[in-house]
């Protein structure tokens, strides 16, 4: 076998170990991130109106965008490098449900993304403390009723469905391959 070849045949295996790595620490991360996030939300409940989350990003901008969802954001970049890690996984013996699981969570990974309105509402409560009249501060609560709005609204929700489907379909072709079983030994 010339080198030229066996270069080759290393390749797609050096890829795919980078990749397993990758979701690993992608799904680490996403571990990690579960109780810090609990941990805020417990710390500082989320406020009940919008005037409150404007003070809230005024008072710890940091604290603001952590409660407005900016490590869930962060998690789901994470989760692409997961769901591309099992589709390598288990594209050999499952191509079907592989590709389809890969598909459905990207598109409501992409989807999800501008439902994170986190920045927008760091920007618009800058604004609405620097607003000179009432009529300003109106449009500036309006503004934040509808980042509000859009983050817990449409887009998040067929996002959830979305992953929901691609994780039950990246489960059922974890129980078809036998990289996945569990057969009692090391």
């Amino acid at each position: 076998m010339t080198t030229e070849k066996q270069n080759n045949q290393v390749q797609p295996a050096d890829f795919k170990i980078t990749i397993y790595q990758t979701g690993r620490i992608a799904t680490a991360f996403m571990l990690a991130m579960i109780p810090v996030q609990i941990i805020f939300y417990i710390m500082w409940p989320h406020p009940t109106t919008i005037i409150d989350w404007f003070l809230l990003f005024q008072n710890n901008w940091i604290i603001g965008l952590i409660s407005f969802g900016f490590l869930y954001l962060l998690s789901m970049i994470a989760s692409t490098f997961l769901y591309l890690a099992l589709f390598f996984a288990l594209k050999d013996e499952s191509k079907t449900l592989s590709v389809f699981a890969l598909t459905i969570g990207l598109i409501g990974l992409a989807i999800y993304f501008p439902s994170n309105t986190s920045i927008e509402m760091l920007s618009i409560s800058k604004q609405y403390t620097q607003a000179a009249t009432e009529q300003d501060k109106t449009i500036l609560l309006a503004s934040g009723q509808t980042l509000y709005s859009i983050w817990a609204g449409t887009s998040y929700t067929v996002y959830y469905v979305l992953n929901g489907i691609a994780l039950i379909l990246f489960f059922s072709a974890m129980t078809k391959n036998i990289k996945f079983r569990y057969n009692g030994q090391n």
